[in-house]
């Protein structure tokens, strides 16, 4: 029954299927109980759609309802992020183990073990670095990024001999992203 009204201006209502109301103005006009009853239908018959499409949702094969979909990234990534911004890094360094202990991708994982490498690098931890550098390589042997990270550890940790291999590796997965004072010259021999 609410259907069949049209709502042409904030107070004035007109009937789609005929003449008989039109210029109602007004909760005066003793429609009023009508178009209330015609809502609470309304109402109901939204509720009951809900609820079909919900037992119809549940019926398809468990097989088809099988995806994964990420819609935003992991909440302790973004509070570890934040922390790197501010400059506390020990906050950044838990923050990025917790996101590691979680249920992520494998991709994601391998970008949160490069930065937990990042940021024990920058707080002196270079066991824990380079630890979590040759996790995120194992994960991903085309990540740059870790290469040159792992390579930092090592020159500082007095491995001039794996820093430079490191640095090769970098060089030779993305030549055009590796930067910095180290010669590409030693790679080429």
């Amino acid at each position: 029954m609410f259907n069949n009204y049209e709502k042409t201006s904030p107070m004035k209502w007109t009937r789609n299927a005929g003449n008989h109301i039109r210029n109602w103005k007004g909760p005066r006009a003793g429609l009023q109980k009508h178009v209330r009853s015609g809502m609470h239908q309304f109402s109901l018959v939204a509720v009951l759609g809900i609820a079909v499409g919900a037992v119809q949702l549940f019926a398809v094969p468990a097989h088809a309802q099988s995806q994964t979909i990420y819609v935003s990234t992991d909440r302790a990534v973004d509070r570890a992020q934040q922390a790197m911004a501010e400059g506390q890094m020990e906050v950044a360094l838990a923050y990025f183990r917790k996101a590691e202990d979680r249920n992520i991708s494998a991709e994601n994982r391998v970008i949160v073990q490069n930065s937990i490498c990042a940021v024990a690098f920058k707080l002196g931890a270079y066991a824990e670095a380079e630890t979590s550098c040759s996790q995120a390589i194992d994960g991903d042997e085309t990540y740059w990024k870790a290469f040159v990270n792992r390579g930092n550890v090592r020159r500082a940790s007095g491995n001039i001999t794996g820093a430079i291999s490191d640095y090769c590796e970098a060089i030779r997965l993305s030549p055009e992203h590796v930067k910095g004072n180290f010669s590409k010259q030693k790679c080429l021999g």
